[in-house]
């Protein structure tokens, strides 16, 4: 069973659990009444407008809708006569952990319940007011579900950033198993993955959710972030130099952690405090531990370049989620960019890992850890223009599958080209130069020139992990060479 052990299998198997649980996300997501219409609030903040219609449109329509319309109310004919209800900017909030109080909290779920239960019905009344003022009520038949070409850019955006943490974390942990700072790091991608794809469902929705899955998400979302933070909060604390020891990081993220039960059972006094302030602390801590890092790494030149890199792709992801989103609310004002972009800087933290592992070889990563990373990019990148295909343009799956490897290859080559030349500062290999060496060591009458030869390759192979991900290749007598 230690072939499960090595790295590309560990690497693999938790890629394909982060795309079980995406499929799962985009399951959900699409199980949800539609009526093909997005909704958000207006300018003024004071009502509910019609955004975009989808070209599919709702079914069963009398009458029109466009975008600009302001939606009035909803009404149903449920069996116990019409049911109405006046829209709320309330009901539009795409992240409920902004909302003040838990009284508004339990309106805004309760709304959602009802709306969704309304969503269920086979027929809805739409009454809407044109930007003249002209008003008219427009019947609509919801669809069972939602298409999957109507989930807004937003929605791939937080699994694509949820995907990112947990694999680039998975990556360092696989190789580096026995230390605690990869064990960390790992924690902090699989709670920034559950955070982003929980968001990720109710943050796009159309109109409303069902009030209870609404709160299970929500409850997913503020601890997984919290499982995140605390584990930033211990990875600096011991990385690159030791600063406290395991006591003093355990006390903080126990107490941090427990303030999810707190807020989900609403003993926190205020909503605002209780979903907002302990990520806030939980920053705080972040930027404490990173300032002090780089006391203590005076003296220190490769420990300091370490930290400035690691510090500083941190900071940037953190900054923008704390000084955007989290801060605001504490004030009484507008949070400043919409949840789901500022997932986007996030990613700034996992690309800078990648990064500083080629440039300083960040977790003592050497260089040909990034030949995993990057097999497991080609595969993503061939898988997710198959899925495109075949889902978004209806390509039937085997032409796709051709289509994907085209594209994948037209777009990932000169991608890792770019990176390796500019990024990495690597020079490009001359071909012509190497083939002609390549071609002298087959030709060789030495036998002591090949069997150097095998032990280079056996070593690049036992090192890359491709003797256990190529079960049928026989490498017997290239490993007692290696040896």
């Amino acid at each position: 069973m230690r072939i499960f052990l090595l790295p590309l299998p560990v690497l693999f198997i938790t890629s394909a659990l982060a795309f079980s649980a995406a499929f799962l996300v985009v399951y959900l997501a699409i199980s949800q009444p539609s009526i093909g219409v997005t909704f958000g609030p207006s300018l003024s903040g004071n009502n509910v407008v019609i955004k975009d219609v989808a070209a599919n449109g709702p079914g069963g329509m009398t009458g029109e809708i466009m975008a600009g319309q302001q939606l009035e109310a909803i009404s149903t004919d449920a069996p116990d006569g019409i049911t109405r209800l006046e829209l709320q900017v309330l009901d539009v909030t795409p992240e409920p952990d902004v909302l003040p109080t838990y009284q508004v909290l339990n309106q805004f779920r309760a709304r959602q319940n009802t709306l969704h239960q309304m969503l269920l019905q086979p027929e809805i009344m739409l009454h809407t007011v044109a930007p003249d003022g002209t008003r008219a009520t427009v019947t609509v038949q919801p669809r069972a579900n939602r298409p999957i070409g109507d989930l807004a850019l937003t929605f791939w955006v937080q699994i694509f950033v949820g995907f990112t943490g947990l694999v680039v974390g998975a990556w360092v942990w696989s190789l580096r198993r026995a230390s605690l700072d990869s064990t960390l790091l790992l924690i902090a991608g699989a709670g920034l993955m559950a955070s982003a794809y929980a968001a990720a469902i109710y943050s796009t929705r159309e109109l409303a959710i069902a009030g209870d899955f609404f709160k299970t998400l929500s409850t997913i979302n503020q601890f997984s972030a919290l499982v995140f933070g605390v584990a930033t909060f211990g990875l600096f604390a011991i990385y690159p130099i030791r600063l406290l020891p395991k006591w003093a990081i355990i006390i903080p993220a126990v107490l941090i952690l427990a303030t999810a039960p707190a807020n989900f059972f609403q003993i926190m006094g205020d909503h605002t405090y209780g979903a907002q302030v302990p990520i806030l602390v939980n920053m705080i801590l972040i930027c404490i531990m990173i300032g002090w890092q780089y006391r203590a790494t005076t003296g220190d030149p490769v420990s300091r370049a370490i930290l400035v890199w690691l510090g500083l792709s941190f900071l940037i992801g953190i900054g923008v989620f704390g000084v955007l989103i989290s801060a605001p609310p504490l004030f009484g004002a507008e949070i400043l960019l919409e949840q789901s972009y500022a997932f986007m800087g996030f990613l700034f933290i996992y690309v800078g890992i990648a990064l500083g592992v080629a440039r300083y070889r960040l977790f003592d990563l050497q260089d040909w850890s990034l030949r995993i990373l990057s097999y497991l990019a080609a595969i993503v990148l061939l898988l997710g223009a198959d899925m495109a295909l075949v889902f978004g343009l209806s390509i039937a799956p085997t032409s796709a599958l051709a289509l994907a490897l085209l594209v994948s290859l037209t777009l990932y080559l000169p991608l890792r080209d770019f990176v390796s030349s500019r990024l990495l500062g690597r020079s490009k290999l001359d071909l012509e130069h190497v083939f002609d060496q390549l071609t002298d060591i087959a030709l060789s009458t030495s036998s002591y020139c090949r069997v150097w030869c095998l032990r280079l390759v056996g070593h690049a192979a036992i090192w890359s992990g491709f003797v256990v991900s190529i079960p049928s290749l026989n490498m017997t007598p290239v490993m007692t060479l290696a040896r």
